[in-house]
């Protein structure tokens, strides 16, 4: 699912490919690969700061989130959550919260 490629000649860091996460996404007939570039101006981990800004910057958020009640928003990933998960993790999160929506459909 993910190959990491520290190669000075490569200008990304790794290459992740999503659907090999879970078992059953093997036979998905599509796929989605990303490719983490360091230094990028998006973050893909939730940083720490010693002042806490950042995980009340997150409070915030999910205050936001819990306030939409018409067209509910849930949290759900790495930088949702403002947890640093495995991607397994992540992915296996996602799929509950799509089926917990689903059922409450």
């Amino acid at each position: 699912m993910v190959v990491n490629e520290p190669d000075l000649a490569v200008p990304w860091t790794r290459t992740i490919e999503t659907k090999w996460a879970l078992e059953k996404l093997h036979d998905v007939p599509g796929t989605i690969v990303l490719r983490e570039y360091p230094g990028a101006a998006a973050k893909h981990y939730p940083v720490p700061d010693s002042a806490g800004r950042n995980k009340a910057l997150q409070a915030a958020y999910e205050a936001k989130l819990a306030a939409c009640t018409r067209n509910p928003l849930v949290a759900a990933g790495r930088l949702a959550t403002y947890s640093y998960i495995n991607m397994d993790q992540a992915v296996r999160q996602g799929l509950d919260t799509a089926h917990r929506i689903a059922r409450t459909a």
